[in-house]
């Protein structure tokens, strides 16, 4: 496999970390790898269009976030031959995960993972919300979050929680009975929320969570629920609007968990992903 002159990694951890190994195995002499934590904007954009150049250089791209919209944009704008690889959900846990009741508690609680990193109105219109929510319900709402963002409105229906180990993290996405994953509704993040997918989503999808995904609706995240109607997707500031979401959600929860299954055995399939790798790089080195 020593043709590969080099290869441009996109992912953010832990995919960065398979990332590394798997280069190391496949002997390749130069490898560009770029992630994407909580930046600044202008040094996102920044690193974003010096890795862009970096994948013109290399002829090749490898993803680790389901993002067909970038695999597109490298073809279109560079001519290189991209394709893309995803973080994975091991199917015996999915089917596990599906088994497992929500909903049926006093309490609806609702986990959102990572960092919201939005802009006012947001998160008062969230809390808005999870009020309609609980009276359109009738029962108790509480949101499980982690973005210290949201701890001055920490009670009953917010709780902030510390990070945690990963074995910490599973037990409580097992309480959890919806997702919510906020992307920014500037025109920047629209632009970003195109070519990226947020691996808190993958999450929700590999637990069979239905999933609230308030954010733009042309983005990646967006067209991977419409294939399969596996969540709803609000793109609106408005309280009422997200608050019909998640009752969506609640009134048709089982289809959507089925939905999320369907998804996750197309999209995030851990053999097909395999498959994928292998089918490439043969096809690559027959080409030379």
């Amino acid at each position: 496999m020593g043709c590969y002159d080099r290869m441009l990694i996109f992912g953010t951890l832990p995919g960065i970390c398979y990332a590394g190994g798997m280069t190391s195995f496949l002997y390749a002499r130069q490898v560009r790898i770029f992630d994407y934590p909580k930046f600044a904007e202008p040094y996102r954009e920044r690193i974003r269009e010096n890795a862009e150049q970096m994948a013109a250089a290399a002829g090749i791209v490898v993803e680790f976030i389901r993002n067909r919209g970038m695999v597109q944009m490298y073809r279109d704008r560079y001519n290189v031959e991209a394709f893309q690889l995803c973080r994975t959900i091991n199917p015996a846990k999915l089917e596990e995960a599906r088994r497992r009741p929500i909903l049926h508690r006093e309490t609806i609680e609702i986990i959102m993972g990572g960092w919201g990193d939005c802009p006012v109105p947001w998160p008062g219109n969230l809390i808005t919300a999870l009020t309609l929510v609980s009276r359109q319900a009738g029962r108790k709402v509480c949101l499980n979050a982690f973005d210290p963002a949201l701890k001055p409105f920490e009670g009953d229906m917010v709780k902030v929680h510390p990070r945690m180990p990963e074995a910490e993290f599973d037990k409580l996405l097992g309480q959890m009975d919806l997702g919510y994953a906020p992307d920014p509704l500037t025109e920047n993040a629209q632009r970003f929320a195109q070519t990226s997918l947020s691996t808190k989503l993958v999450t929700c999808i590999g637990a069979t969570l239905p999933c609230l995904y308030h954010g733009p609706s042309q983005s990646s995240a967006a067209e991977m629920f419409s294939r399969f109607n596996a969540g709803e997707i609000v793109d609106s500031q408005n309280p009422e609007d997200i608050a019909t979401g998640f009752m969506k959600l609640i009134d048709s929860s089982d289809k959507y968990r089925d939905n999320a299954v369907k998804l996750a055995k197309s999209d995030f399939n851990p053999y097909e992903q395999t498959a994928l790798l292998y089918r490439r790089f043969q096809h690559t080195a027959a080409e030379l």
